[in-house]
């Protein structure tokens, strides 16, 4: 889920961009983005959704400069920058 629509922001069709991003990531590495991994299960959600919202993206070193670069300006917790559509 997008960051605005986490917090209760407005949001617009950016947020489409955003789901783009996480399924370019997870194509990728064969992870999701900002999974966070507990030992308690009950607060892996909350974790999750806390490093999304921070912006707590880490992107392996394995992925090529250009794929990496294209990640990082899709998973922005900025959505102004993010990519237009336009």
């Amino acid at each position: 889920m997008p960051p605005e629509i986490l917090k209760g922001d407005q949001y617009d069709e950016k947020v489409d961009i955003w789901s783009l991003g996480v399924l370019i990531y997870e194509m990728a590495t064969g992870k999701a983005p900002f999974e966070c991994p507990s030992i308690d299960p009950s607060h892996t959600e909350e974790k999750t959704m806390n490093k999304i919202i921070d912006g707590d993206l880490r992107i392996p070193i394995s992925i090529s400069p250009k794929l990496h670069n294209l990640i990082n300006c899709i998973l922005t917790t900025q959505p102004w920058r993010r990519l237009s559509l336009e």
